[in-house]
């Protein structure tokens, strides 16, 4: 068998084949193998054998490398015996049979910043004997595994650096599965990317596997998250190492720093337990995001949007289909909830807005500046209010702008706004509803109630569409007027 030569590396592997084989003491082998996969290797082959082959060097083709460690490698079966006791020997020194790969050893890159791959690979591996028909007549590694996310998510850089978790975009494979909680996101910057991709059937996903949690964002984090869909989370209990800082308001995002800015693009976060986003006094972005339940098994109580204290901007095109809460009421403090939507939005599921929430359709009054289309926010559910609903964009409510545990909030329509009422939506009483000068609230087959007493209407009410049918109805009642 070939001996290793410095610089130089086999081209191909044998198989030698015995009828007897007797192997003495001090008998020693340099093995050929291809690492890569394990697809090629010398290979001893005989009827009966008996003694022990110590292994005391090993000419790789493909040494084992850094990413192949997501999945365990194959024996590599050396001896095949028919019968006798030969088995392989380790005469190799420990630093040559064992890898360690951590984010400072191996992702810390010159300039201070970590730059990990989705395929990487972050813990130990050792090769060692292993039996695949008779005893020792393999080698195989032995893997002790760290969760790739967790690993970044968790490693302090001085300030200013930047932690980076990107998805190869020459890996078939577009799927990070989790096998541990994420855990705390030490401060700074983060930026989990994955391959541009608006077909969301070519996404690369984040897959918590049912049984870990992701962003436990307690710290100064500025978070970004591009390009894929994150699936399967929940709010796990059962930290791995007992240190571990957990999320314990939302299974993806749960943010308690007031400091903290969490921004989302292009990103479906679909099928996800309890809260998916918590918002205590933070800043969240939501850019091109999608908010779905696809299959049995999630109900109204799962991927819930909770903002409480924070801010929550939505920019370009998105759509919620669950709940979304924007509630601080419980919170003693004087701060308020606001939800402001910039862009075209489409929210299927109940809004809860209470004393504190204000939520805004349009940037204007909220004081946010926002350089995109002009805003149109679709309300298909039930929006149940007793805080503020300030529109100076493009609102259409096709359901129920109701009361929240009987208290009513007020719907506010500024000049350039525009309210709109659509079949099978209605605005019931005592909300309060003020109309300023250039605001319009539009009845197109929908219901509205005013308070002659409370309301005020500056602005215009149109009621009814252009070319109606018979079957059209738009429909406004004054309340106090007999």
């Amino acid at each position: 068998m070939a001996e290793e030569v410095a610089g130089t590396m086999p081209t191909s592997t044998d198989t030698y084949k015995f009828t007897n084989l007797i192997i003495g003491e001090n008998v020693a082998m340099s093995l050929d193998i291809n690492g890569a996969n394990n697809k090629s290797f010398d290979k001893i082959s005989a009827d009966n054998a008996t003694g022990t082959i110590s292994i005391n060097n090993i000419n790789w083709a493909t040494k084992p490398v850094i990413n192949d460690g997501q999945v365990d490698a194959p024996p590599i079966q050396i001896l095949f015996i028919e019968s006798g006791d030969l088995q392989l020997a380790l005469g190799m020194p420990q630093e040559e049979r064992v890898w360690e790969y951590s984010i400072q050893r191996n992702y810390l890159t010159p300039t201070g910043n970590v730059e990990v791959k989705h395929n990487n690979y972050v813990g130990g591996k050792e090769l060692t004997l292993g039996t695949t028909n008779t005893t020792n007549d393999s080698l195989k590694f032995n893997y002790s595994r760290e969760d790739l996310l967790k690993a970044v998510n968790t490693y302090q850089l001085e300030q200013g650096k930047i932690r980076s978790f990107i998805f190869d975009s020459n890996d078939t494979n577009r799927v990070y599965k989790l096998f541990d909680n994420s855990a705390e996101t030490a401060s700074g910057t983060m930026i989990v990317s994955g391959v541009q991709e608006t077909r969301p059937q070519y996404m690369n996903i984040i897959d918590a596997d049912g049984n870990y949690s992701l962003f436990n964002v307690k710290n100064k984090v500025n978070l970004t998250i591009n390009d894929v869909i994150i699936t399967n989370a929940v709010i796990s209990r059962t930290p791995s190492v007992e240190t571990d800082n957990l999320a314990v308001n939302a299974s993806v995002f749960d943010i308690t720093n007031a400091d903290a800015n969490v921004k989302l693009s292009n990103v479906i976060l679909r099928n996800n337990k309890d809260n998916v986003i918590y918002n205590l006094l933070g800043n969240v972005e939501l850019k091109n995001v999608t908010v779905e339940n696809t299959d049995e098994g999630f109900g109204d109580s799962d991927n819930v949007i909770e903002n409480r204290g924070g801010t929550i901007v939505t920019l370009g095109t998105n759509v919620f289909g669950t709940s979304i809460k924007n509630m601080n009421e419980s919170n003693s403090s004087e701060i308020n909830s606001n939800i402001i939507f910039a862009g075209n939005n489409t929210v299927n599921g109940t809004i809860l807005n209470d004393k504190k929430g204000k939520i805004y359709v349009g940037t204007i009054t909220a004081g946010y500046t926002y350089a995109g289309d002009d805003t149109v926010v679709l309300f298909n559910n039930d929006v149940q209010n007793a805080g503020e609903i300030i529109v100076d964009a493009n609102a259409q409510f096709n359901s129920k702008l109701t009361s929240l545990n009987d208290n009513y909030g007020s719907l506010s329509i500024k000049g350039g706004g525009i309210a709109t009422v659509a079949a099978n939506g209605e605005i019931e009483k005592d909300n309060s509803i003020n109309i300023d000068n250039g605001g319009q609230l539009v009845i197109n087959q929908g219901k509205a109630t005013l308070d002659s007493l409370t309301d005020t209407v500056s602005g215009t009410i149109v009621l009814g569409k252009d070319n109606p049918t018979s079957g059209d109805t738009s429909e406004v009642r004054f309340k106090g007027v007999n």
